[in-house]
């Protein structure tokens, strides 16, 4: 009975060591997973800013030589 006792507390030991280690490496892979993510986001809004930024220079430099055009029509 004793034997028994003992390879049973050995048993449920080793298993709290293994879920352990297991949920400790299944939290670093979410980490690196959520942190990743997040670098991904951030770098999609910056080139989204940049996009914008170059949409609106294109669009101010129409409007502005559009209305050059249209003041020296009127002159």
């Amino acid at each position: 009975m004793r034997l028994f006792r003992f390879n049973f507390v050995v048993i449920v030991i080793v298993s709290i060591m293994i879920s352990a280690v297991y949920l400790r490496s299944n939290s670093r892979r979410l980490f690196y997973e959520c942190r990743s993510s997040s670098v991904k986001l951030s770098r999609l809004k910056r080139d989204l800013i940049l996009k914008e930024l170059e949409a609106d220079s294109i669009i101010n430099s129409l409007v502005y030589d559009q209305t050059n055009q249209v003041d020296k029509a009127n002159k």
